[in-house]
């Protein structure tokens, strides 16, 4: 049973007319007929007496009626409720978003966007740049805040909104805490308590590390922001983080020494390029999209 059918149906109960139903759905009448055969075949009923000219609907017919008219309201509902989405009145935002941002203040511009769009329901999926890149592309998130640079094998485009200098944040009691800034050299045999950025940007720590010979003893890695911020501050070790998260963490037993060698980490958000590599964006998507893009230039 194929609903083109029951529309057929249906045209045929109101006009009592085969030829007449065929011209209001524009098709022929040897094709509605076929139509109307085929789905009474598959019901095992006759739908519809046919005496001399006139037509009426049989008993089955009649009870069938009742169900026809019901899944028809149906789509129709269903057709109204989807085009909410299209126009907007109505959606739904999976917004990533990596844990260090929550410090960096991006829930201000998530805020916003809800005043602004309350007809928009978001929901935020925290987790790693790594592993929001690749829902990103799994279709499991609309898009991300997330640090770059970042493997290129994701396809999403980039839209920069934040660039950081990696600083050390040391207890402010720590010998190196003296210094005006940091060699890698000085990392050496040091307690280094690790922020996961993404792959990438955890290899050029680790390049720029081994280049130097240092070795220094990794006690946590972790993305939890806060807990890097109490072990310093408890004198665990120190964490290299962007100057502006280091800021924010920053408290009276801890103190930020630049580092010689400047390493950028750019905070942004990850967008896909296109429904695998074509097509256009989901328009939520490009709702947020263009939210931000004008909130960062205004």
């Amino acid at each position: 049973m194929k609903l083109h059918q029951l529309e057929y149906f249906l045209a045929v109960e109101k006009y009592r007319s085969f030829s007449q139903a065929a011209m209001e759905i524009n098709i022929s009448q040897s094709t509605l007929s076929q139509q109307i055969a085929s789905l009474e075949d598959e019901l095992g009923v006759f739908l519809f007496v046919r005496h001399k000219r006139r037509i009426y609907l049989s008993r089955p017919g009649q009870e069938f009626l009742v169900y026809a008219r019901n899944i028809m309201a149906e789509v129709d509902k269903a057709k109204q409720s989807m085009q909410q989405y299209v126009t907007l009145d109505k959606g739904f935002l999976r917004l990533g978003i990596v844990p260090s941002f929550m410090y960096l203040k991006f829930e201000n511009l998530v805020k916003k966007f809800i005043d602004e769009h309350s007809n928009i329901e978001v929901r935020l999926h925290v987790n790693t740049a790594d592993n929001l890149l690749a829902e990103i592309r799994g279709r499991k998130v609309h898009l991300a805040f997330v640090s770059s640079p970042y493997p290129k094998e994701f396809d999403v485009s980039f839209y920069p909104i934040m660039d950081e200098q990696l600083v050390a944040l040391l207890p402010a009691g720590h010998p190196l805490a003296v210094k005006k800034n940091l060699a890698f050299i000085d990392l050496k045999g040091q307690n280094l308590l690790r922020l996961k950025f993404n792959n990438t940007v955890d290899k050029i720590i680790d390049d720029a590390l081994k280049q130097n010979g240092t070795e220094p003893c990794t006690m946590l890695e972790s993305d939890n922001v806060d807990l890097i911020r109490r072990c310093v501050a408890q004198g665990l070790g120190l964490s290299l983080l962007g100057d502006k998260l280091a800021e924010v963490l920053l408290t009276p037993g801890t103190k930020i020494v630049p580092l010689q060698k400047r390493i950028t980490v750019k905070s942004g958000l990850a967008v896909p390029t296109g429904l695998a590599g074509k097509g256009t964006l989901p328009k939520v998507t490009k709702l947020f999209r263009d939210f931000v893009l004008k909130e960062i230039t205004s």
